[in-house]
């Protein structure tokens, strides 16, 4: 599947989103569940493609909001990103 915006092109296995319309995912739009699809199940691949297509700042900012992460890909996003566990929204659901 490949998700098009003015930046450019994601190439992403449609298996990641076997549960929504391929034709309704807008790169923006959805931006959150992109992101936390390809953390949580993508590849390596997938991953590298998100970082061009979106740019580490904005995964940054959007990963603190998505509100439910396991936890290898919480401890994968903290260590990789920097980030403190305690911005998360997922780590705050879970206290």
């Amino acid at each position: 599947m490949i998700i098009r915006s003015v930046n450019g092109q994601l190439f992403i296995r449609e298996s990641l989103f076997w549960d929504v319309s391929k034709d309704n995912l807008d790169p923006e739009r959805n931006r959150q569940l992109i992101i936390e699809r390809v953390i949580t199940r993508g590849n390596l691949d997938e991953f590298s493609g998100l970082i061009h297509f979106y740019g580490t700042r904005k995964i940054k900012n959007t990963l603190k909001s998505i509100k439910a992460l396991d936890k290898k890909s919480r401890n994968f996003v903290v260590t990789f990103f920097g980030l403190e566990e305690k911005e998360l929204a997922c780590y705050q659901k879970k206290l």
